[in-house]
């Protein structure tokens, strides 16, 4: 293991930490808008967790969390009009989200997509070049239903 690397995650934690926690007195100053945070955190939701202990934010998305239950694109999405509405019911119409950058890995249908897209390259385009810009048109039919 690199000798930096307890530095490099205590670095990212702390700064993370301390943007979400100023974000967060910002948005209990002014007592305005939802502020989605993106984290840090490619493959793993241990920086937004470390965050949310330390700030704690209206919600934080956990990649691991969102794959072990099997949530999908709209249950995330039901998950925050949930939130939204009931701090609205609240007379809270502000708040903060944690969100993993890797989040999308983990959600369940995106896994598919990127499985069916990348046996499509292989299949398709194997031993040859690939610029996307020529081939935009082509992508989006098969993308499209």
């Amino acid at each position: 293991m690199h000798k930096n690397f307890f530095k490099m995650v205590a670095y990212n934690t702390k700064f993370s930490f301390l943007i979400s926690g100023n974000v967060m007195m910002d948005t209990l100053s002014s007592k305005m808008y939802y502020h989605f945070i993106r984290l840090m955190g490619r493959s793993a939701s241990h920086i937004a967790l470390e965050c949310t202990y330390l700030t704690r934010p209206n919600y934080c998305f956990i990649g691991e969390e969102v794959e072990k239950k099997k949530l999908k694109l709209k249950d995330l999405c039901n998950i925050l009009l949930k939130l939204i509405v009931e701090r609205h019911k609240q007379g809270k119409d502000y708040g903060v989200i944690l969100v993993p950058e890797g989040l999308i890995e983990f959600i369940s249908e995106v896994k598919i997509l990127i499985k069916e897209i990348n046996k499509h390259f292989k299949e398709t385009w194997k031993g040859k070049t690939f610029i996307i810009e020529n081939h935009l048109p082509q992508l989006y039919k098969l993308l499209t239903p």
